[in-house]
């Protein structure tokens, strides 16, 4: 349990950490950026989110069997780096922000990556934050995905070990639920918290004005 708890730390800090940074760029180019195709780049990707992981599964495997990454953490980690779900909910967030700020300060000589960590982030920092959980959420509670691509005890992560209480004959009741119960109380630390910033992101995204 030591292991697969180790395992689930490490790719679910990898996957928040990089969908905050991937999701935020695209959120940021895609409500204050002016450029040919915008709109239509950005219904194209939030199309994406109507294909489900069952569609990508197999030409997903065979990409990481050509880069030599099954059954490593980069496997489990590089092809959900970045989310249309998240992007779309900072890109909400983003867009209620006075473009004002941004021409100040192009005025006064900052070029956009200064505005979008000076300006942008640190008015942004409920709807990042949720973002975050949610995303601390869904990596820390995949189960598809690392099943298909761990093989073994080295990368396998803390709800795929649960899964091995479970046999085709029997089931370890005392030690799932001990399992369980266990996997549940970092998340629900996380909750507790980072709460504040949740509700406030929450009720901040989608207002625009």
């Amino acid at each position: 349990m030591g292991l697969y708890f180790r395992n689930t730390l490490i790719v679910t800090a990898a996957l928040t950490a990089g969908q905050t940074v991937t999701c935020s760029l695209a959120a940021y180019a895609f409500s204050r950026l002016e450029f040919r195709g915008r709109d239509v780049i950005f219904l194209i990707y939030l199309g994406t989110m109507m294909i489900p992981i069952q569609v990508t599964l197999i030409p997903l495997y065979i990409i990481m069997r050509m880069f030599g990454w099954i059954d490593t953490f980069q496997g489990l980690i590089v092809p959900f780096i970045f989310s249309a779900y998240n992007t779309f909910l900072l890109r909400q967030s983003f867009l209620t922000l006075p473009k004002s700020l941004d021409e100040s300060a192009l005025i006064d000589g900052c070029n956009h990556m200064k505005i979008f960590l000076r300006i942008i982030v640190p008015l942004s920092k409920p709807a990042l934050i949720t973002q975050a959980i949610f995303c601390a959420l869904w990596a820390w509670n995949d189960l598809l995905w690392p099943t298909v691509i761990a093989n073994t005890d080295r990368v396998r992560t803390l709800v795929v070990g649960l899964q091995m209480f479970k046999s085709a004959y029997a089931i370890q009741w005392n030690y799932l639920m001990a399992g369980t119960c266990i996997s549940i109380i970092p998340m629900l630390i996380l909750y507790l918290f980072c709460q504040r910033y949740f509700v406030e992101g929450i009720a901040l995204t989608g207002i625009k004005g």
